[in-house]
């Protein structure tokens, strides 16, 4: 059923990263819009096995590989920022990490969503950092959503309703990295889309705090040698294309499937025919965003 949600936007950030703040409190101001911040759980610093009871998550079996303790972390603080919304009754919420860059076609990317999806719908609004398979779902004025059966990965912007988080229990049991978890293509869960401009891209000034614990994490995998995996790669990529068949006809249904082929996701301002936003398309803010206070302090 689409809705017109009234949504939140939260940013996740660490005390020591006032220059992340900064960044993201200028940003948004320029759109007027009002935000919560989520102090972040700091896998350097914080007691991560207090912070996980605290939070009533537990550490089970962790898929291929061990998790750092800034990717545990990254996944207790979006966990956070999940509660937040509960607690503030949001029917949705946008969650953006402190290191991402808003594109000019931000807000008009969160009123398409707003009133135009579904209310079991997880939308990433980043760019995909290479083609993939997708199929467009839908259409919000200058905007699309896509879905692909191909795993999503990267946080640090994504729309999200909270019928969506109550269909994903797993959540509660870390068990691989938030990203990994969060987009996974669940049998019965959410719909998982990306929306097209991307609104939102990873920003060259800041580095990822996780990146280290996932280089770490992966020097630790066995791989096949480099010679095995070349002879391989064909019948895996094809397996996949199978896969991601299969998964798009359960999900859509047959018309899905003729619709289905490698599409782009980039970053950029929506298009008009003089090169700007149309006057049509510009929203009129804020909308049916929540009155939030714009803060600094550890409210969260």
């Amino acid at each position: 059923m689409v809705r017109n949600f009234e949504i939140g936007i939260f940013v996740i950030n660490l005390d020591r990263s006032a220059s992340r703040m900064r960044s993201m409190e200028r940003q948004l101001s320029s759109f007027n819009l009002n935000f919560t911040r989520i102090r972040a759980v700091d896998g350097d610093r914080d007691d991560i096995t207090s912070e996980m009871a605290g939070a009533g998550l537990k550490l089970g079996e962790v898929n291929g590989r061990p998790l750092g303790p800034r990717e545990i972390g990254c996944y207790l603080s979006h966990i956070k920022a999940f509660r937040a919304m509960k607690r503030a009754n949001l029917e949705a919420a946008c969650i953006l990490e402190d290191d991402v860059e808003l594109g000019a076609n931000f807000p008009l990317a969160l009123r398409c969503l707003s009133q135009h999806c579904t209310d079991n719908i997880v939308a990433k609004l980043e760019p995909w950092p290479k083609p993939r398979l997708g199929v467009i779902v839908g259409r919000a004025g200058d905007h699309r959503t896509i879905y692909s059966p191909q795993g999503l990965i990267e946080t640090g912007a994504y729309f999200v309703t909270q019928t969506a988080i109550d269909a994903m229990p797993d959540l509660q049991t870390i068990t691989e990295p938030f990203d990994h978890a969060l987009f996974a293509d669940r049998q019965t869960g959410p719909l998982v889309v990306t929306v097209s401009p991307a609104a939102a891209k990873q920003s060259d000034r800041f580095q990822s705090l996780i990146k280290v614990d996932r280089e770490l994490g992966r020097a630790t995998q066995r791989r096949m040698p480099r010679l095995q995996r070349e002879l391989c790669r064909p019948f895996i990529q094809l397996s996949e294309f199978v896969r991601a068949i299969v998964r798009v006809y359960e999900r859509l249904g047959i018309k899905a499937v003729l619709d289905l082929r490698y599409r782009r996701v980039l970053t950029g301002a929506v298009p008009a025919a003089g090169g700007a936003i149309s006057r049509a398309a510009r929203p009129s803010w804020p909308p049916r965003i929540s009155a939030q206070p714009a803060f600094r302090g550890d409210r969260l």
